[in-house]
């Protein structure tokens, strides 16, 4: 499986920088497996492939007659103890969790160094923003390692993925709500996954704006902490009043808010009074308020001009 991604990397038009990165890490690895390279590291952000690259060079070497190579916890490997000299291969995940304690960081230190200086297969994998170079409290011996680091990949890269991972769940995503999730997604590789499934579970096709807008109410628990669907649309509603010079009345903008988000974008009544801070009550005032006005044109016309300046927002994501 392993190399089938690789060879599926090399021929993807699209990879660029991170998956470059990914290939290296994977090619390396191999070599770590079929032991050519002693010991390599492999280091960047959560949730975008080490742990499964780790997992593949266990599989790749537990295939090889009497070979059983099970991939460890750092922290786990420490409090369990056994031989640090040991001939077999050693694979440990998630070393930056030793650098919490110093004892922990020391340990992992120590049996690191003895193992570069004996040759003994290591191959670590460490989650960090950080540059390679700026390791060395968990990494011994720089200049004897393989480093590789596997950076978030860039916005092209997260649509790609999201578009592979909707096609596998059988999902009908618009280009433009692929755009918007490679946007407002959290930025770990989990989240991409995590929201696909979501969706999934949900619905199959998810076009146009109300259905990207639910979209975006559905995949809620893995967006940015920074960017929310009731921020997005009030500010959407502000700018539509500021643009077409109109006097800012707040409890009207504030039940064309509510409107768009309970009858549009299919967010819970729960969902709009948390993020809102409002009652639940007065959330359910407003928008029966405004439903009970819709039978003026002139809101009608309101609401047109509202959904389109809400689209053109998405479009500016």
């Amino acid at each position: 499986a392993c190399l089938a991604f690789l060879a599926r990397l090399r021929r993807d038009s699209n990879a660029t920088r991170a998956s470059a990165a990914v290939i290296a890490g994977i090619e390396s690895a191999l070599f770590f497996a079929d032991g050519v390279l002693p010991f390599v590291a492999l280091c960047g952000p959560s949730g975008w492939g080490k742990s499964q690259i780790l997992s593949a060079a266990a599989q790749r070497i537990t295939h090889q007659p009497g070979r059983s190579t099970p991939t460890h916890s750092a922290t786990t490997y420490l409090l369990r103890g056994g031989r640090w000299d040991s001939p077999e291969p050693l694979l440990l995940d998630d070393a930056q969790a030793c650098s919490v304690h110093t004892r922990e960081r020391q340990l992992l230190r120590n049996v690191l160094e003895l193992r570069v200086r004996l040759r003994r297969p290591t191959l670590v994998s460490v989650t960090s923003v950080q540059s390679a170079s700026r390791l060395h409290a968990v990494l011994p011996c720089p200049a004897r390692c393989v480093i590789h680091t596997i950076p978030e990949p860039a916005r092209e890269e997260r649509q790609v993925i999201l578009r592979d991972l909707a096609r596998r769940y059988g999902l009908d995503l618009s280009d433009r709500l692929i755009h918007v999730l490679s946007v407002v997604l959290d930025g770990s590789g989990r989240a991409c996954a995590a929201a696909i499934l979501r969706l999934a579970l949900v619905g199959t096709k998810w076009h146009g704006l109300s259905g990207e807008l639910q979209a975006l109410a559905t995949v809620r628990p893995y967006l940015k902490h920074s960017w929310t669907l009731c921020g997005f649309t009030e500010r959407a509603m502000r700018e539509l009043f500021d643009s077409l010079g109109l006097e800012f009345d707040p409890v009207f903008a504030r039940s064309l808010t509510v409107h768009l988000l309970r009858d549009v974008a299919a967010v819970t009544e729960e969902q709009v009074a948390c993020r809102l801070g409002l009652d639940r009550g007065v959330v359910f005032a407003h928008q029966s308020a405004f439903n009970e006005a819709l039978v003026d044109a002139r809101v009608q016309r309101l609401k047109l001009v509202a959904l389109a300046a809400l689209d053109a927002a998405m479009d500016r994501l």
